[in-house]
């Protein structure tokens, strides 16, 4: 083989490799992938939320399409990991106090990833926590304020899932819910809602 065509060979295979940036130790709170979405019509951002965030995502960078890059949106989510250790802290914070409950994390699409169970938590705190954590992500907002917004709206309480009681939090970065952590059992929302604040606080303030 020919200088010539040994280079070519080895462009031809570099040639179709993808590149993947990630931010400084911020790769651990989130993780991005790729979702096929329509070409009718421009791609939007979520809306800023008052939650905790972080300063950065870890970002993957796709090949354009034949058609066009416009058919590949780039979505940050709640990683596995962080998740876990969001459940973790959250159970933690209220095993400390003696509440036994049941502490649910979602990502972004409601989706469950961590669901963590004190033994002595009653089985009716596993839906409660779900519920929670699944309705904060799914309106970006606390589970609470749902509640209160049912008083005068309430077909909120009809949704399939939701439980607007207090104790689900959105998680945020960079203004983005990227999933959600609700916390079910103990005798108060307010408490529940604490250890939840326990959770989001252990993997965004670092």
């Amino acid at each position: 083989m020919t200088r010539k065509t040994r280079t070519f060979a080895v462009v031809a295979a570099l040639g179709g490799l993808a590149t993947v940036a990630l931010s400084n130790n911020l790769a651990s709170a989130v993780s991005a992938g790729t979702t096929s979405s329509s070409s009718s019509g421009p791609s939007t951002s979520d809306p800023a939320t008052s939650g905790p965030s972080t300063s950065g995502a870890a970002t993957t960078v796709a090949a354009p399409t034949a058609t066009g890059s416009s058919n590949v949106a780039t979505v940050k989510t709640l990683s596995t990991s962080s998740a876990q250790a969001a459940a973790m802290a959250a159970y933690d914070a209220c095993k400390a106090k003696n509440l036994n409950v049941t502490v649910a994390v979602v990502g972004r699409d409601g989706a469950l990833i961590a669901l963590l169970r004190n033994e002595a938590a009653v089985p009716a705190s596993v839906d409660s926590a779900t519920g929670k954590a699944y309705a904060s992500a799914s309106f970006k907002q606390a589970s609470g304020d749902l509640g209160e917004a049912a008083k005068t709206n309430p077909g909120i309480t009809q949704m399939p899932k939701f439980v607007v009681l207090r104790g689900g939090l959105p998680i945020s970065v960079d203004k983005d819910v990227i999933g959600a952590i609700g916390v079910g059992g103990a005798p108060s929302g307010e408490q529940d809602e604490t250890c939840a604040k326990a959770g989001i606080e252990s993997i965004t303030n670092k």
